[in-house]
C-alpha cells in the first residue's frame, strides 16, 4: 500500500529553511516507510516497525481527542 499526502514543509540538517517536498507513506507489510521526495536533491526517509506504528497511532489519537490541534 502506498499513499502520497502531497507537499509538506521539510528541513534537512544542512538547510536553513524548510522546502516543500512530496510526502509518501508506504508499507511492505512489516514496516511503515515515510519518504520525503525532492527532485533536486537526495530524498530523505525513515521507517517504523509495527510496535512503533502502534505508539504513533495512539499518540495521534490522544492529540486529536484532546483537541491539541485546532
Amino acid at each position: 500500500m502506498e499513499v502520497e499526502l502531497g507537499n509538506v514543509e521539510v528541513i534537512y540538517p544542512n538547510e536553513d529553511t524548510a522546502e516543500t517536498r512530496k510526502f509518501k507513506i508506504r508499507t511492505d507489510g512489516e514496516i511503515l516507510h515515510f519518504e520525503f521526495i525532492d527532485q533536486k536533491i537526495e530524498s530523505g526517509s525513515f521507517h517504523l516497525e509495527k510496535e512503533q506504528v502502534k505508539l504513533l497511532v495512539d499518540t495521534l489519537k490522544v492529540i486529536l481527542n484532546n483537541k491539541l490541534i485546532e
